[in-house]
């Protein structure tokens, strides 16, 4: 089957293909109509086949004579796979070039001589090396002039139509030509590049104190802009970041303030109805920053471990206060009840269980 091409990449049989194929090989009926039967039964081949290719049953003698008979003599290729050969025009010869080019005033009456287009006959008098006629421009050279003047005059291309009486296209033709439009192209890169490296250098000079990337977060639409200009611009960065200096870099916490801390942010957050301790609301009180928390070890990762409320003890906790109120109000202190008078939702309940 995948010598003859009726299987995928992937490894998937063409059931489908393989089938019409061998109905189409054996279209011609046999002697005896029973085999003619099983042979156009298309159902009863392949769920043969898939059985004895899967191991689940043997294969019968006659369903392996018919599928071997057939793949000895079909094959299968995918007409994705099929490439198409174009049979592409003779190439002109350079003898007949030459005579067209010779006897006609204009290229394209030198292409009608030969029977192809003006491009065609351009590319191939090209090639030779010869030169072309085309149709001289109608456009006067005072008009020529007087566009490049008011290209230089930083006028855009829409506008010099509209006061010449040209196309657009004509203005963009003739200013490609001269090299004016590359060239305004290039002041214009040059400019954008100037003006971004000076609000780079004005956002460094405003925030002397800040990293390279708390600037990239201020401005990033800038940062990726300079990045494009120059890949190399994280590494020449120096020249408008200065580093921060020794008496300003952040200190980092002892270990005894740091218990001191979390101890605070406990006692910060033991009002009544207090939301539950978790680890970001310890950063939040006692000022540290997640990481300083994930990498604590030794004492203080004791005292994190020993501090943070686990939601079960957030809920036992909501519901002891709860009772307290209501008992001071004298009103019946049930634990659905008490749960409801705390203000959390009733499935949080479900923990307690």
């Amino acid at each position: 089957m995948n010598e003859h091409g009726f299987t995928t990449s992937s490894g998937r049989f063409r059931w489908n293909e393989f089938l019409d194929a061998h109905c189409a090989l054996h279209s011609e009926p046999f002697a005896d109509a029973r085999l003619t039967a099983v042979c156009l039964d298309k159902e009863l081949i392949r769920s043969a086949l898939v059985g004895w290719l899967s191991g689940r049953r043997s294969l019968h003698p006659v369903i392996y004579c018919l599928a071997t008979w057939s793949l000895s003599q079909v094959s299968w290729t995918s007409p994705n796979h099929v490439k198409s050969k174009v049979q592409s025009r003779n190439r002109l010869e350079s003898s007949a070039v030459v005579s067209a080019i010779t006897r006609s005033p204009t290229l394209t009456s030198a292409a009608a001589l030969l029977g192809v287009t003006a491009t065609t006959l351009a590319t191939r008098a090209g090639e030779l090396g010869l030169p072309v006629a085309r149709r001289p421009s109608v456009l006067k050279v005072e008009c020529k002039e007087a566009i490049e003047k008011a290209f230089d005059s930083n006028l855009s291309p829409l506008a010099i139509a509209s006061r010449l009486g040209v196309s657009v296209s004509t203005v963009y033709r003739v200013v490609r030509v001269s090299g004016q439009f590359d060239r305004r192209r290039t002041l214009i890169a040059r400019a954008r590049a100037k003006n971004n490296l000076d609000e780079w250098a004005s956002l460094v000079s405003e925030n002397t104190r800040a990293s390279i990337q708390e600037l990239r977060r201020q401005k990033p639409a800038l940062f990726a802009r300079l990045y494009r200009q120059s890949r190399g611009f994280t590494k020449c960065m120096a020249t408008f970041s200065k580093p921060r200096p020794n008496n300003c870099r952040r200190s980092r916490v002892c270990q005894r303030e740091f218990d001191r801390a979390i101890k605070n942010a406990q006692m910060m957050n033991g009002f009544s109805r207090s939301p539950r301790l978790s680890a970001r609301r310890i950063t939040q009180l006692a000022g540290i920053s997640a990481y300083s928390l994930r990498t604590c070890s030794g004492s203080s990762r004791s005292i994190v471990t020993a501090v943070v409320e686990r939601e079960r003890e957030f809920v036992e906790r909501r519901i002891c206060e709860a009772c307290v109120e209501m008992r001071v109000a004298n009103l019946p202190c049930k634990r659905w009840a008490a749960l409801r008078h705390s203000g959390m939702r009733l499935f949080r309940h479900r923990l307690l269980n």
